[in-house]
């Protein structure tokens, strides 16, 4: 069965930022999907090392990431 979950962040994504808490709030190297997400499908963000991604998410009022079967397959964000 798929499972699909959305999830929305607090302000600065803390959790997947420093943590890399996924779905349920489980450690789930969540930052290193999420650049890999990038690498793959997001011509600006394409190469951009951890500590540009965690600035990214810190300057973040809301972000918003899709997970389906544990992996990241959406982003989302506003400053």
């Amino acid at each position: 069965m798929t499972h699909l979950r959305l999830i929305k962040h607090a302000p600065g994504a803390p959790g997947l930022r420093l943590l890399g808490l996924g779905p349920f709030l489980v450690p789930s190297k969540g930052l290193a999907k999420l650049k890999k997400l990038f690498d793959k499908h997001a011509f600006w963000a394409r190469g951009r090392d951890y500590q540009s991604i965690r600035r990214l998410l810190a300057g973040s009022s809301v972000a918003i990431t899709a997970w389906k079967n544990g992996e990241i397959i959406g982003f989302g964000r506003a400053t």
